[in-house]
């Protein structure tokens, strides 16, 4: 998510809508194909609503152009469009557990992957072209180790001299997870001038997203695990913790107070600057397996108070019902700006892709469009991103494929990108491809990272960069 001066937004992932796919498939098709030949083109179709806990709910509506694209698109395949990455061994980091957590392109139209190596943060630059930057780390690659345990990378992004600066979480798993900052200097050294030795740490707490501002201060939100609840803190562009922020340099608050735990409650899961320099942070609260979970966002003064005028007072959450009425499956994590200064995030349930949007003063809209990529239930948008021209995209994981999907402002399917506004790719030699992130560049070209499982047990996993150009096909420079 580079979104410091929000050029092009990104994020993660939220919940969605759903085609049921049964034994009785090819009758269910057919019924949906007769019902969408009834409605006109660029008419209001009714999908789920969005319940608060409260009990009040928002109606929520999708563009039939989103919807009639909900019976699947094509497999595609090819090693055109990607850069395949196998780490080398290099001390204690063999390479196979690597894991890409976050994509953003700099100024310069280079691409950078934030990743993990079991306990090692690893940071990749790439090119132009695909290949890998020579002049960044070592022949393209960072890597640091941070603690003993699992490390997860959760975000990544520039400042204005081209330093990048890292979000991630170590002992990520376990219930005494570290939040970490990271910032590296453009030829890909830690900057021992930021934090302590390079690295700014916060106990009992994890990341999420984090953006920087004009005056290279970084701003941090995850979730603290004692006490429980969605965690926001800033930093100085040296590192140091700004006391006069918040509380002593912190908010935190939850939805459920003591209900909540390590396991259970309120976190912040991404974050975006607006122009006035107000924090906009996207908010989930992980209630259980059985109850569901709520989303919904925060908006904070740039001295971090509540900013009132914001919709619930300042901050907001409620649970999203799918068209079956379900909730338990419903999951989001990301955030990006939309052209009409509202917000938009991504994601699935009941198997489908779907984006829901937020108004200029976060008043919740529900669902405004929704995408079947494959023909099955096995699917979910994980990321979010809106281009220089307003245009969003959502990618994910499609029956173990990459899943892309391209709307208008408006939230209609973009048949200018791969004609039906959806990618559904395989890449020859793995099994599975799941996403992680997406990005755009200046170009409009869409960057989306994933991990490669290998058809061979005795093949490393890989990193995939994707991609594709504005018009939605794999970009043939890229990566070979």
């Amino acid at each position: 998510m580079s979104r410091a001066t929000l050029p092009q937004g990104r994020s993660r992932w939220l919940g969605s809508w759903t085609v049921t796919i049964t034994s009785r498939a090819t009758w269910t098709a057919a019924v949906i194909a007769m019902l969408l030949a009834l409605v006109p083109s660029g008419a209001a179709v009714a999908v789920p609503s969005v319940a608060s806990s409260g009990g009040e709910t928002w109606s929520a509506t999708a563009v039939a152009p989103a919807v009639r694209a909900a019976l699947g698109a094509p497999v595609t395949g090819g090693k055109k469009g990607v850069a395949i990455t196998r780490l080398p061994k290099q001390g204690k980091s063999t390479g196979e557990y690597v894991e890409p957590g976050a994509v953003a392109v700099d100024a310069k139209g280079r691409v950078v992957v934030a990743a993990s190596d079991w306990n090692y943060l690893v940071v990749l630059r790439y090119r132009a072209n695909g290949k890998l930057d020579k002049s960044f780390g070592t022949k393209g690659i960072v890597r640091l180790r941070l603690g003993k345990s699992d490390v997860a990378a959760n975000d990544v992004t520039f400042d204005r001299k081209g330093r990048v600066v890292v979000a991630a979480t170590s002992n990520a798993y376990a219930h005494n997870p570290k939040a970490r900052v990271v910032r590296f200097t453009a030829k890909g050294k830690v900057d021992k001038k930021f934090a302590k030795k390079g690295v700014f740490t916060k106990k009992n707490a994890k990341a999420g997203g984090l953006a920087v501002d004009t005056k290279g201060r970084i701003v941090l939100a995850g979730r603290s695990t004692k006490p429980s609840g969605a965690w926001i803190t800033r930093l100085t562009a040296k590192g140091k913790v700004q006391k006069s922020f918040g509380m002593k340099g912190t908010v935190r608050f939850n939805k459920y107070g003591a209900e909540e735990n390590s396991r259970v409650g309120t976190g912040a899961t991404d974050v975006l600057l607006d122009e006035q320099g107000r924090i906009v942070v996207h908010l989930g609260v992980f209630l259980g397996i059985a109850r569901g979970n709520e989303y919904g966002l925060a908006r904070l003064t740039p001295t971090g108070a509540f900013d009132t005028s914001f919709y619930g007072g300042g901050w907001h959450t409620s649970r999203y019902v799918s068209p079956e009425g379900s909730h338990v499956n419903v999951s989001a994590a990301g955030l990006a700006r939309s052209r009409d200064g509202g917000f938009v995030a991504a994601g699935g349930a009941d198997g489908g892709f779907a984006l829901y949007a937020y108004g200029p003063d976060g008043t919740p809209e529900g669902q405004v469009a929704a995408t079947k990529v494959s023909k099955k239930l096995d699917e979910r948008a994980v990321a979010v991103a809106v281009d220089h021209q307003g245009r969003i995209i959502s990618a994910g994981s499609a029956t173990q494929r990459l899943g892309i999907t391209r709307h208008t402002r408006t939230f209609g399917a973009d048949t200018k990108f791969n004609a039906r506004g959806i990618v559904h790719r395989k890449v020859p030699g793995f099994s599975e491809v799941r996403v992680s992130d997406v990005t755009t560049d200046a170009k409009g070209r869409v960057v989306v990272t994933a991990i490669g499982y290998p058809k061979k047990s005795s093949t490393k996993r890989a990193i995939l960069v994707f991609r594709y150009t504005a018009k939605g096909k794999p970009h043939a420079a890229w990566g070979r």
